[in-house]
């Protein structure tokens, strides 16, 4: 009796996983594929699914290539014991027969069965679905055209066996059959088809295993009316990549030709030869010894020009203190005496409110407040505004008006890009932007649009700020000037060139589309150029390198073996030029 009921406990152990078994796989798929007199390859297939446990449903992804598009058409359900087909409604996917797809992850899923009834037993339930792919047949270099595409979906789960697969391939006869039916990849092998018929057959020769593909290859050649094709990518590439070049080609003659121009108004001269120091005064003298030091772009200079320059008007004292060694401020005037931008710098420094003060003073004062301090920040803050205005003297009346320019085209690309459309669709429909059999929903249009927009709008507000802020400062004419075209040339065309690369990627938008786009993009390149002209700064380049001259004879008299004839007007700019690296 015991052994009986051990027996028996055994028999209903192992019975139990049997019976809530759960698996799933294709019996079969039969897809019916014709290549249209277009190029468009139209799909029809047929998927007997063996259901048992539990299932909800159904799944299928689609395997579209770098250079394919898909456009779902419909999903239907065989009825049993019949040739009436049901077709499966979009949405909600809690109603049987119902169905969701995804454009974004070339995916559809869809409900057989509610959770509230009895699993599936060993079901097979068969579902028609048709698609269109844009791009399958792609242009060879050779001018003739290939069809390579999977038919199988690879990213099924473990165990969801395709157990037999069948594609039935034909084409229009504007299409000529190159050579025989190839074989593709994966488990199959053309089993049938003549070039006179127009049709190859595939057949797999084992069941297909997850992670394994159906790919079918047919080469082709096309004898109809190429006006008749779809807009292929390869097709359209050759216009994008010749406006591209041809709008950098221009851009690099524009350059070119400012160069030239540039050249002719000295902006490659070398600096002048000072001998006296009078030259040298006539230069910097009538300038505080700060807004040389920051337009000769030697700010770490900054602190030791603004100490050097108080020292040698008597009203402030900087150095070490024998008796402790700390370092040591002190005011020789009153506050009353000092300009009003020292004012405020005095005001930071001082903080104990006496004439006198220890760098321990002021390091303690600030920790305990526990703000941050920098006497670099706060010098530079207040003279970069005399420099400025001091930089703005030598800019042409004009050259404000070609800023408002450039600034106009920065954002009317994207105006007018917007009213285009608007236009466009109304007036000729939704193909004028979208080219017909494109393939290319609104949505995936709308969806690609607001990312070049994006994308484009923050590049110009970056290179126009960039452009706001453009000099022709002291190490850019004291190095090599010609990259200073360079680098103008290469900021004119970065937007145009990330553009070109999103709009290449996308191959669905329409000539005049395109067109416009980076039309307009090339002739905000093109002012873009014509502000960053030396043209416009022909007095503050000629300043800079009379600075430079200044700098160079400086150096050279202390490197002599004469005298130091240094006049005293002029010794608050040394630590300027003879600390400088």
């Amino acid at each position: 009796m015991r052994s009986l009921v051990i027996t028996l406990f055994i028999a209903l152990l192992f019975s139990q996983p049997l019976s809530a078994e759960k698996y799933l796989f294709w019996e079969s798929i039969h897809v019916d594929a014709h290549i249209r007199k277009d190029g468009v390859l139209e799909v029809s297939e047929i998927q007997s699914i063996h259901f048992h446990g539990d299932w909800n449903g159904a799944y299928r992804y689609y395997n579209v290539g770098w250079n394919e598009t898909m456009e779902f058409l419909s999903i239907e359900r065989k009825l049993p014991n019949s040739e009436n087909w049901i077709p499966l409604r979009p949405g909600n996917l809690n109603r049987v027969d119902s169905y969701e797809y995804s454009f974004k992850n070339n995916s559809i899923k869809w409900r057989a069965r509610y959770e509230r009834d009895p699993p599936f037993k060993n079901q097979v339930i068969t579902y028609r679905i048709k698609i269109l792919y844009y791009g399958a047949v792609n242009l060879l270099p050779n001018g003739g055209y290939e069809l390579q595409h999977d038919f199988a979906f690879p990213n099924r789960d473990r165990g969801e066996d395709i157990k037999e697969m069948t594609v039935s391939l034909t084409w229009d006869e504007s299409w000529v059959q190159e050579d025989e039916v190839k074989e593709g990849g994966g488990a199959q092998v053309g089993v049938g088809g003549k070039a006179e018929d127009r049709q190859g057959i595939f057949k797999s020769i084992y069941p297909i295993p997850p992670r394994s593909g159906f790919v079918v290859r047919q080469r082709l050649n096309y004898i109809g009316d190429k006006n008749d094709l779809a807009p292929y990518y390869e097709d359209f590439a050759d216009y994008r990549i010749g406006l591209y070049l041809g709008i950098i080609i221009f851009l690099a003659m524009t350059q070119v030709w400012i160069y030239r121009r540039a050249v002719q108004k000295g902006i490659l001269e070398k600096p002048k030869l000072y001998t006296t120091w009078d030259e040298v005064n006539n230069t910097i003298g009538a300038l505080l010894p700060e807004e040389v030091c920051l337009i000769a772009e030697h700010k770490g200079k900054l602190i030791e020009t603004w100490i050097t320059r108080l020292m040698n008007e008597n009203k402030f004292h900087a150095g070490i203190c024998p008796d402790t060694g700390v370092f040591k401020l002190k005011k020789l005037v009153p506050d009353s005496e000092f300009a009003e931008e020292d004012q405020k710098i005095l005001k930071g420094l001082f903080v104990t409110g006496g004439s006198e003060i220890t760098g321990e003073d002021i390091k303690a004062h600030y920790k305990e407040k526990k703000i941050s301090y920098s006497l670099y920040l706060d010098i530079f803050r207040r003279y970069e505004g005399l420099v400025k205005n001091f930089i703005e003297k030598f800019k042409p009346t004009n050259e404000s008006f070609w800023s408002d320019i450039v600034s106009i085209f920065d954002y009317s690309p994207y105006l007018f890009l917007l009213m285009y459309i608007m236009f466009m669709f109304f007036w000729d429909g939704w193909e004028s932007i979208i080219p017909k059999g494109a393939g290319y929903s609104k949505a995936e249009f709308l969806r690609d649009f607001v990312i070049f927009l994006f994308i484009s709008i923050g590049s110009a507000i970056a290179a126009h700020s960039g452009l706001k802020e453009k000099h022709f400062g002291f190490e850019d004419l004291k190095s090599n000037r010609k990259k200073l075209f360079f680098k103008s040339f290469i900021g004119s065309i970065l937007l145009l060139t990330i553009m070109f690369i999103l709009l290449f990627w996308n191959r669905f938008y329409s000539y005049q589309f395109y067109t416009v786009f980076m039309v307009l993009l090339g002739i905000r390149a093109f002012f873009f150029l014509w502000l960053a002209s030396p043209k416009y700064a022909m007095n503050q380049i000629r300043f800079i390198l009379d600075m430079i001259s200044s700098t160079n004879f400086i150096r050279s008299r202390f490197q002599s073996d004469d005298p130091c004839d240094v006049p005293i007007g002029l010794s608050s700019y040394l630590p300027i030029f003879l600390l400088w690296n």
